[in-house]
């Protein structure tokens, strides 16, 4: 049995998700003021999201990446914040930066969110192991700069299975004990 296949999922949490940027995705989830950003945790948590996700860097098509120390500046408040207000928030961080993942574990993040299924940054998957916390591992082809433009053609749900498994097993193989897949 392959590992998408075992069948040990536990019940679905809700994920409120906050952009501390201004190239993200979408609009309504940026938050750029502390007063903002305040306001949509309060909001979220009282429509019982149980983890709250933080990106720091856009990852659109067409965006930049800006220096690791900028996006970690922008999360540690953000981290702290959420850690001393409702501490029993689970406290998701999405980045594929090996050296942003050090920083905001060593701060307490429960959940670290790797667009690129720590196929960037294998280091991280190491860092997710030895602080025993969870990881989210995507299904993504390419790079930074061709992530959008990089496509297989062929039987899709075997294509992202395959990928899938091959990130679970290295995730795996290095420690990692909590794995969330986000196909």
């Amino acid at each position: 049995m392959n590992n998408l296949e075992n069948n040990q999922f536990s019940v679905p949490k809700v994920m409120g998700i906050l952009n501390l940027n201004a190239d993200s995705f979408y609009e309504g989830n940026r938050v750029l003021n502390t007063d903002k950003f305040k306001t949509m945790v309060q909001e979220m948590v009282e429509q019982n999201a149980q983890i709250l996700d933080l990106g720091a860097m856009s990852s659109r098509p067409g965006s930049f990446q800006i220096p690791a120390q900028k996006e970690i500046d922008r999360l540690i408040p953000a981290i702290e914040w959420i850690k001393n207000n409702f501490p029993h928030i689970e406290i998701s961080v999405d980045t594929f930066r090996a050296e942003v993942c050090k920083v905001v574990l060593e701060a307490g993040v429960d959940i670290i969110n790797d667009i690129s299924g720590a196929s960037w940054e294998p280091e991280l998957l190491s860092l997710v192991a030895k602080h025993n916390a969870k990881v989210i591992l995507m299904h993504l082809i390419g790079d930074f700069e061709n992530m959008h433009n990089s496509f297989e053609f062929g039987d899709i749900i075997e294509i992202v299975k395959k990928d899938l498994n091959e990130k679970i097993q290295k995730a795996e193989e290095l420690g990692v004990k909590n794995i969330i897949i986000d196909p």
